[in-house]
C-alpha cells in the first residue's frame, strides 16, 4: 500500500517538471508570463533577482530530490517495499509544494521593475499555475482522461482580454471541479449545461463544442480542425437535397480511414455538416491522378487522400 501511495505522489513530479523548466531560464520565465496574459521582457539581472526571491524554488527542489531518490530505489528493485517513513516524507514534501503553488510569490519586491514589483502580479500568476499544470499533465500523459474531461467542460479554455499595461489576450485554462461532480452525478445533463444546449435563455455554444471535439479527437491521435464549409467543394452533392451548407457556418473536419481488402479502400472525410466516401489509395495503388470533377491535384501532404471534396478520384497502379 505504501508503494501505491508513493507512486501517486511521484506522479506530481511530472506535474511540476514544466514549471521547474520554465523557471530555470530567462526565456522560459518570459514564456510563463506570456501564457498567462503578460507581455514582459526580462534581462539577466532581473531574472537572477527573481530566482533568488521566489519562495517556491526551495519546495520544488526538496520535493524533486526526494522523489528522484525514491524513484531510483523502485526502479532498482520493483519488489522492494518502501517504508512508512518514506511515504510520510514524500507526502509532507508534496503538501509543502502544493501550498507553495497556491501562494506563489516573492519574498521581497524591492528594486524590481513594473509590474514585477506588484504583489497582485504574482498572485495572478499563482491563480493560473495549478490548473495549467494539471491540464498539461493530463494532456501529455493521460490523453484519454484529458479528452473526456475537456469534452464534458471540466477542462475549459476561456479567451480572455485583460485591460491594463503589459497585458495581452490569452486563453485562460480552468478546471471546473463543480462540473466534475455534476458529470459524475448525471453525465448527459452536465454535457448539455456545459454548452447551453436547449437553453432558451442563452445561445447554444456550438463553436466551443466543436473546438472541444477537435481537441479531444487530436488527443486520441485523430487529425481534426475547425473549418468553414465551402459550397464549391460539394459539387457532387445531389441537387435534390433540401438542406444546404452555409458559407459562414462552423464545421469540424476529420478523417476516418480504413482499408477494405484485398485491393481497394475508402477514406471517410467527415464534417459536422456532411460526410461521404472518397477513394483511398490501397497497398496496390501508389499515385493519384487529378480529380475527374474539378481537376484538383491530390494533397501534397498526404498522397492517399483527396482534398477537393469530389467523388470519383481515379488511381493509377504502381510498378510495384
Amino acid at each position: 500500500m505504501t508503494n501505491q501511495l508513493t507512486a501517486l505522489y511521484l506522479s506530481l513530479k511530472r506535474v511540476i517538471d514544466p514549471l521547474r523548466s520554465r523557471l530555470s531560464s530567462l526565456e522560459g520565465m518570459e514564456f510563463l508570463f506570456h501564457r498567462y496574459g503578460w507581455r514582459i521582457t526580462l534581462d539577466d539581472l532581473v531574472f537572477a533577482k527573481i530566482n533568488d526571491l521566489l519562495q517556491i524554488q526551495a519546495p520544488i527542489e526538496q520535493f524533486l530530490e526526494l522523489a528522484e531518490r525514491l524513484e531510483s530505489a523502485l526502479e532498482a528493485d520493483p519488489e522492494t517495499s518502501l517504508g512508512i517513513e518514506d511515504g510520510a516524507d514524500i507526502a509532507r514534501s508534496a503538501t509543502r509544494l502544493v501550498r507553495a503553488l497556491a501562494d506563489f510569490k516573492l519574498s521581497a519586491l524591492a528594486d524590481l521593475p513594473a509590474p514585477l514589483a506588484d504583489q497582485e502580479f504574482w498572485r495572478s500568476i499563482g491563480d493560473h499555475l495549478l490548473d495549467d499544470l494539471l491540464e498539461e499533465y493530463l494532456r501529455l500523459y493521460h490523453p484519454v482522461a484529458y479528452g473526456g474531461l475537456h469534452f464534458w467542460g471540466i477542462i475549459r479554455y476561456e479567451p480572455t482580454e485583460p485591460n491594463g499595461p503589459f497585458r495581452k489576450p490569452y486563453d485562460r485554462i480552468r478546471i471546473e471541479w463543480e462540473q466534475l461532480l455534476e458529470t459524475v452525478k448525471n453525465p448527459l445533463d452536465a454535457l448539455t449545461r456545459a454548452y447551453r444546449w436547449n437553453d432558451r435563455a442563452h445561445p447554444f455554444e456550438h463553436r466551443r463544442l466543436l473546438e472541444a471535439a477537435a481537441r479531444t479527437l487530436r488527443a486520441f491521435g485523430v487529425p481534426a480542425a475547425l473549418m468553414v464549409p465551402d459550397q464549391r467543394r460539394h459539387v457532387a452533392e445531389p441537387p435534390e437535397r433540401r438542406d444546404r451548407i452555409l458559407r459562414n457556418s462552423d464545421a469540424l473536419r476529420t478523417r476516418w480511414c480504413y482499408v477494405i481488402p484485398p485491393a481497394t479502400g475508402f477514406c471517410m472525410k467527415s464534417d459536422a455538416t456532411s460526410s461521404r466516401p472518397h477513394r483511398r489509395i490501397s497497398q496496390r495503388y501508389r499515385a493519384w491522378s487529378s480529380c475527374r470533377s474539378c481537376g484538383e491535384e491530390p494533397d501534397g501532404h498526404s498522397r492517399s487522400v483527396s482534398t477537393c471534396g469530389c467523388v470519383g478520384m481515379s488511381t493509377q497502379p504502381s510498378a510495384t
